[in-house]
């Protein structure tokens, strides 16, 4: 049985295998990360016959046996499982998993290599640059599957390689050993997969040959079948995702062909969790860039498709180097005014509108005079509800005061309510100002959730609330990692999401008579 050895504090281990050499876990003693590698046999002129890991001669160390070759060193996980063997003190602890779960010893997640942001950029611009090299000799950018030449079985970062720096450098010296009329995985280009150029090296890929740049493949994309170039592009190739940069789970080996098919409702599913909470993406027009992966799905969407004339906001973008900038400032505008619309219909009413007004319209609409749209809200009929054949005409019509991020269809909006007695929109009557006695800066009006609360704007209804879990009817948080909510004072804020549901609740409600805890709402 093989035996590895933490050299922090020489605690030793034995592995069932040697399909975990090379990979890096942390140590269930000391906590702290090494590479598993083989230890040699005991040196016989320094250990005496009968002794053990425990009996070994003081000063005496085994030494840790390098691998025959790198490919050896860094075997990636495979499938089945594993059991390491932790020796402590006497007894034996056995650790079992599947080998490709990432659990470890001491069932911590292992990370792969550390790669420094610029060395990321300037592969980034390595990889567009080859790409429009590319595209100026074959008018088309490379196929996730088809060579330019029209064969098949090799992925495109081989074929990128004939593009990549000078003529005669070492990328296209490697290109010409393929066979390129044999796949990926006939026994002459299997061994070639060690032989990865660095420029395809991601973050947190500890297994040699693999890696977790992409293409996007399906309707509309670069990746579509048939011959793609900057002709096919209609949204603009600073709109477009030409090449991705997944998480460690996306990797695989860099010459097998294929692409991410994309998933309209997940697109960045199949992608894994980036290192960094950033995407690297390389856009049409060259630009390398990083994509925030809380990114909205239809924004996501759009910007991987070329041809389904959306544009996205470049917000949704950070440059390397440089901080995010807000992906939600877009929509505070529109929820201030809307907000206030609700507090000008209270001046007119003396009373809050319900989050549904008899006999069944919005919330919304009963505002309409007071964001300038009283010729809107006059051409309602007010006596039917929202889905009445009349009433469903004017859902087209929504105001731009309540377009929300990320959502795309006409009529739809994730501004909204709370509706439930607690809050001075739930009930059988509108509230009064007077009815605020927790202070009207300390609670919530209107919110901004995620694109999946998304509802025709005249529907009436609010979101639910559940004490123990507020923000559970709220939808995926936006990506400044919380939701645009404003106050019954006027004020836009920004609601941090992993504040405590305790602190939220007390948000929400209106008379409860406890202080609130001001640090879960920032300034957007």
């Amino acid at each position: 049985m093989l035996q590895t050895q933490c050299p922090h504090c020489q605690s030793e281990f034995k592995l069932k295998d040697d399909s975990l050499i090379g990979q890096v876990r942390p140590c269930s003693k000391c906590g702290k990360k090494f590479r598993l590698a083989i230890l040699d046999a005991p040196d016989e002129t320094d250990v005496t016959e009968e002794s053990t890991p425990r009996s070994r001669k003081k000063g005496t160390k085994k030494k840790l046996k390098e691998p025959n070759n790198r490919r050896s060193l860094y075997l990636a996980l495979g499938g089945g499982s594993v059991v390491i063997a932790l020796l402590v003190g006497l007894g034996v602890v056995f650790l079992g998993g599947p080998s490709g779960n990432n659990q470890g010893v001491g069932e911590s997640e292992p990370t792969g290599p550390a790669i420094p942001e610029e060395t990321i950029r300037d592969n980034s611009k390595a990889i567009a640059i080859a790409m429009h090299n590319a595209h100026d000799q074959y008018r088309n950018f490379l196929h996730p599957d088809v060579s330019p030449e029209g064969t098949t079985g090799l992925s495109w970062r081989v074929h990128l390689l004939k593009h990549l720096g000078e003529s005669g450098g070492p990328a296209r010296g490697l290109y010409v050993q393929f066979h390129l009329n044999e796949p990926w995985d006939s026994p002459h280009n299997k061994t070639l997969i060690e032989k990865m150029p660095d420029v395809y090296q991601t973050p947190g890929v500890n297994a040699v040959g693999k890696t977790s740049w992409h293409i996007f493949t399906g309707p509309g994309t670069p990746g579509e079948k048939g011959p793609f170039g900057m002709k096919d592009i209609h949204d603009g190739s600073s709109n477009t995702i030409l090449c991705i940069l997944g998480g460690p789970e996306s990797a695989t080996e860099w010459t097998k062909p294929g692409g991410i098919p994309l998933n309209l409702a997940k697109p960045f599913e199949p992608l894994g969790k980036p290192v960094g909470g950033d995407y690297g993406v390389i856009m049409a027009d060259g630009v390398a860039r990083k994509l925030s992966a809380l990114t909205y799905p239809s924004d996501a969407v759009a910007l991987i498709q070329a041809q389904d004339y959306v544009t996205v906001t470049s917000n949704l973008f950070s440059d390397y180097g440089v901080s995010k900038k807000s992906t939600t400032n877009s929509v505070f505008p529109n929820l201030s005014l809307v907000s206030r619309g609700v507090l000008q219909h209270h001046e007119a009413h003396q009373r809050y509108p319900l989050a549904s007004v008899p006999p069944g319209l919005s919330w919304r609409v009963a505002i309409l005079p007071y964001i300038n749209n009283a010729a809107l809200y006059s051409r309602f009929h007010l006596d039917e509800p929202w889905d009445s054949p009349h009433n469903k005409t004017l859902i087209q019509e929504m105001p731009r005061e309540f377009q929300s991020p990320g959502i795309r269809q006409a009529g739809m909006t994730t501004m909204h309510v709370v509706a439930d007695r607690r809050n001075p929109f739930g009930g059988t009557e509108g509230a009064t100002f007077q009815a605020l006695s927790d202070g009207a800066s300390n609670i919530l009006l209107v919110l901004v959730g995620g694109p999946e609360t998304a509802t025709e704007w005249t529907r009436p209804g609010g979101l639910a609330f559940d004490e123990a879990a507020p923000l559970a009817s709220w939808g995926t948080r936006h990506p400044d990692n919380g939701y645009p909510i404003s106050t019954f004072d006027g004020a836009v804020k920004l609601l941090k999401a992993d504040s405590s549901p305790a602190a939220i609740s007390l948000i929400i409600q209106h008379s409860d008579g406890k202080p609130i805890d001001k640090s879960v709402m920032t300034a957007p």
